[in-house]
């Protein structure tokens, strides 16, 4: 329907890729409330949002690219190339103003909007399919937090996305401290052995 690889042959394409060192964004996405647009306008007119997505994904990316579609609205994406958050969020953008350009007759002035996780390959890293794989699916699920156009990129340790302090503090989430453009929030506690870990989230402004 979509004329783009199946998660099969788009796995084994990435998988080979990442064997060979080639570096790249994987991205993990969906259309927003598409149940909904299958409930209330049809299965023909979700289709036709499949295609529509798909052939966004296409003017997007490159025919170099990895372009696959795991299964209902969810697709995923190997840019080739793409080491950083600045030339992911370029290409990502660029999909964005095509997605938001989408018409379809049957489902009236109702808008797509698609939720995206991406995670960045380093070949220094030893890392499989399935750990990338699982690296922008975990950001992907904070991206549909909010419905419209989002993209989250996921940051490793390296990145200090995530800290942990030892000392025992209210359980309500709460502003930390500000650092230059970082700003600590309190996300949630742990148990570990006979200490209270809390985690913090490192976001830039």
């Amino acid at each position: 329907m979509t004329k783009l690889k199946n998660r099969g042959s788009g796995e084994k394409m990435i998988t080979e890729l990442m064997a060979e060192g080639t570096e790249g964004m994987f991205c993990l996405l969906d259309a927003d409330k598409f149940k909904s647009i299958n409930d209330t306008f049809g299965h023909d007119a979700g289709d036709k949002v499949i295609k529509a997505i798909a052939d966004c994904l296409k003017k997007a990316f490159r025919n170099s690219d990895v372009i696959m579609r795991l299964g209902g609205d969810e697709f995923a994406v190997y840019a080739l190339g793409i080491t950083d958050e600045e030339r992911g969020n370029i290409v990502i953008n660029r999909l964005f103003g095509l997605i938001d350009k989408i018409e379809i007759p049957e489902i009236g002035d109702r808008k797509i909007t698609i939720s995206l996780g991406a995670a960045l390959f380093n070949s220094e890293e030893n890392l499989s399919f399935t750990e990338l794989y699982k690296r922008a699916d975990s950001v992907a699920y904070e991206s549909k937090k909010t419905v419209g156009n989002r993209a989250t990129f996921y940051k490793n340790a390296d990145n200090i996305q995530w800290w942990i302090y030892h000392n025992k503090m209210s359980s309500d989430t709460k502003n930390l401290s500000i650092v230059g453009r970082f700003l600590f929030i309190y996300k949630r506690k742990l148990s570990y052995f006979s200490k209270e870990l809390y985690i913090f989230q490192l976001n830039c402004f």
